[in-house]
């Protein structure tokens, strides 16, 4: 015998959900830190940035990347000719 499942549908029209939680800012000017920095993909979401050294730690050269929550790939992003937002 197979257990019964009760299925409830909510259907909430008050408003209360259309409010953004977190705000994004766009930044002007050069990213110091490494964290709390965003881009808006294609899809509209906002991922959060990752700081990458490729170099060596006394002569480090950074990149920017996230991983795109869709295809599971990881994009890297020149902040120059993106815009990056802070939360």
């Amino acid at each position: 015998m197979k257990t019964p499942y009760d299925i409830v549908l909510v259907l909430d029209q008050s408003g209360s959900m259309s409010q953004n939680f977190v705000e994004y800012t766009k930044i002007n000017g050069s990213m110091s830190g490494s964290y709390g920095y965003y881009v808006k993909t294609q899809n509209g979401i906002y991922q959060q940035l990752n700081k990458n050294n490729i170099g060596s730690w006394w002569n480090p050269k950074y990149t920017w990347s996230y991983t795109d929550s869709y295809s599971g790939k990881t994009v890297t992003v020149d902040p120059n000719t993106t815009d990056v937002y802070v939360a």
